[in-house]
């Protein structure tokens, strides 16, 4: 629940210091593009989490009891959904032809993923091994254009476990060797799959899956560091972050096919980047909070190693609850269109599609 606060909440003096420390802290060019702010109607808040090539948009909107799933079109046509099998769906991806790929609570408390086609059509996604206990089920989490599907599932022992659909409906599942819980994240046009995995000792490691279901360990900054590798593009480009105990602060990460890793900070280290998505000309798109202000931008860091923001005009300039304001990408699409949400003043958040100019 968010809790809007108003200007009485806060004294002149520090309403004013927080504003005047918000500006010397964002210090980065801004990244020059277009914002298409939308709420799905009677949405009491509206999340937009993937894209495609054409700018469709695929989410989730509360309506103040139940939430829902959406379809976005590029025109601006909004269509609102449901499984009928289920409760509250989250849609998470979509590809270019307009299949959405997501999960919902079932009606036999159970985690299902479901594909949604542009037409309407409604495909249940059960992994093998998917539990029906403890959170168990399946949460498919990315598509491709293919109509391959990877995500996690959950078994009755509340163990997590990798997945792949391929187009025809058949599965196959994985494990990293010596993981004892799997989160495969993203698949690639190429059918490669990133995610992470835990070891027995509590730490967590990045892999990547090829097509022919050989896996690849690493480890961005170094073994025995939290890294958590989160998107990769058509040509195998992997990006992340990692968290460096040793300042106690994190870094994002580009991982190159040739297995090379190279770090990066935003702003200044130890303020942790959060890379969302990496486009196919190898831009990282992602989210960052300047100097500790609960006022988060999006960013995007390109391949020569520059570093640009964006904020959505809209997006609150100060924190107005505790889950702090500002703009949240979420996916980008392989030619560079994002999708997110943003947090206004009263504390509410509405979609978004943001376009490069």
């Amino acid at each position: 629940m968010r809790f809007p606060i108003t200007l009485r909440d806060c004294s002149s003096f520090s309403m004013v210091a927080l504003l005047f420390i918000s500006g010397l802290a964002h210090s980065l060019p801004a990244f020059a593009g277009t914002f298409i702010n939308f709420d799905v109607p009677g949405a009491v808040y509206t999340i937009a989490y993937g894209i495609n090539n054409y700018g469709d948009a695929a989410g989730y909107w509360f309506d103040g009891t139940a939430t829902h799933g959406f379809l976005r079109r590029v025109d601006g046509t909004i269509t609102s959904f449901d499984i009928s099998r289920g409760t509250q769906p989250s849609a998470m991806a979509i590809n270019s032809s307009g299949t959405i790929a997501g999960y919902y609570f079932g009606t036999d408390n159970a985690y299902h993923g479901f594909l949604r086609t542009l037409a309407g059509g409604l495909t249940t996604i059960n992994a093998p091994g998917a539990g029906w206990k403890n959170f168990g089920g399946t949460y498919a989490l990315s598509i491709n254009d293919a109509g391959q599907v990877a995500g996690f599932y959950v078994d009755n022992g509340g163990t997590e476990h990798g997945f792949y659909r391929d187009a025809l409906g058949n599965y196959s599942t994985y494990d990293p060797p010596g993981s004892v819980n799997t989160l495969g994240l993203m698949l690639n046009q190429a059918g490669e799959i990133v995610g992470n995995f835990y070891t027995a000792d509590s730490l967590v490691h990045g892999f990547v899956r090829n097509a022919s279901g050989n896996i690849t360990v690493f480890d961005a900054g170094g073994i025995g560091l939290y890294a958590w590798a989160v998107a990769i593009n058509t040509s195998g480009q992997i990006t992340g972050y990692y968290y460096d105990h040793t300042s106690n602060g994190g870094h994002g990460f580009l991982r190159n096919p040739d297995g090379s890793v190279t770090s990066f900070d935003v702003q200044v280290p130890g303020y942790t980047p959060f890379p969302i998505g990496i486009q196919d000309d190898g831009d990282m798109i992602g989210s960052y909070q300047p100097y500790n202000l609960q006022v988060w931008r999006g960013f995007r860091y390109n391949a020569e190693g520059v570093a640009t923001s964006f904020r959505d005009p809209d997006a609150a300039p100060w924190a107005v609850n505790h889950h702090g304001a500002g703009t949240f990408p979420h996916s980008v699409s392989g030619n560079g269109k994002i999708a997110g949400d943003y947090i206004d003043r009263q504390g509410i958040d509405h979609g978004f599609i943001w376009k490069q100019n």
